[in-house]
């Protein structure tokens, strides 16, 4: 992803924290404001994903944590994040906790690309085209996270209508 950047003719050589590198904000000259976007990237997603959801699912089912603890947990890193890097379109702030069940989905958070169907959520593709556009029906992808009980938190920014350009 890199690569297409300006660089001023040099080749990048990165590396990134996994869970991180495939957002990268749109930070203007690269060059320039690559180090100062690296180090508000890390900041912000420390520890992100350092616990599998295998991890997290075990946890839940054995009372060590609860599935409103991971969305408190998960919402007050979405504010960190939206105030550093502006990565979410929604944050979903009464997200509310499910029954955790055998399905390793159950009660764990996530965040959601804005470019999916989620009924009575604000869905905009990053475009003011669709600036207040709430979709009476949920995408066949958030039926089937909703019937797993996973909990949705906050829809992520893209490029407009998901046209490429970027990287995020």
């Amino acid at each position: 992803n890199w690569e297409r950047y300006d660089l001023g003719g040099k080749k990048a050589s990165m590396s990134f924290v996994e869970g991180v590198d495939s957002y990268v904000p749109y930070a203007g000259s690269l060059k320039e404001n690559l180090d100062i976007t690296v180090k508000k990237i890390k900041s912000t997603m420390s520890n992100c994903g350092s616990t599998t959801i295998e991890e997290l699912h075990e946890m839940l089912v054995n009372n060590k944590t609860t599935s409103e603890e991971l969305i408190k947990e998960s919402l007050d890193k979405c504010k960190l994040a939206q105030e550093k890097l502006n990565p979410f379109v929604t944050i979903i702030e009464d997200a509310k906790p499910t029954e955790v069940t055998k399905n390793l989905l159950s009660g764990i958070p996530y965040g959601i690309k804005d470019n999916l169907s989620t009924k009575g959520i604000l869905t905009t593709a990053s475009s003011n085209i669709l600036s207040n556009y709430v979709p009476v029906f949920d995408a066949t992808c958030i039926k089937k996270l909703n019937s797993a009980n996973a909990v949705m938190i906050g829809k992520t920014v893209m490029d407009e209508l998901g046209m490429g350009g970027t990287g995020t």
